[in-house]
């Protein structure tokens, strides 16, 4: 990993409104990463991928009405197919919204 690909990460939590660490770990507080990586792929994904998974199950819908690219329907489609995956694996897909 790059340290523009953690400043990215950090910019764009910005834009969702989160401020601090803090919130960040209330959002994922309780989830396991590895756990949300094995519903979605066979092999384990980037740290910063897994932290993706875990925005998703910790924000649910409200990470597309936040995220920079909430009007791409790709992403919306591939983010919806996570969450009904979670779900279904019975994981409790939160809505965590900054504050």
């Amino acid at each position: 990993m790059t340290d523009f690909s953690y400043d990215y990460e950090a910019r764009h939590l910005r834009t969702m409104g989160f401020s601090s660490l803090k919130q960040v770990d209330d959002c994922v507080r309780g989830l396991n990463a590895d756990q949300l990586n094995e519903l979605l792929y066979p092999t384990r994904q980037g740290q910063l991928s897994r932290f993706e998974y875990l925005l998703i199950a910790g924000m649910g819908e409200n990470l597309l009405r936040k995220h920079r690219w909430r009007d791409e329907e790709w992403y919306r489609k591939r983010v919806e197919g996570w969450i009904s995956r979670f779900r279904e694996a019975g994981i409790v897909v939160r809505g965590y919204t900054p504050e």
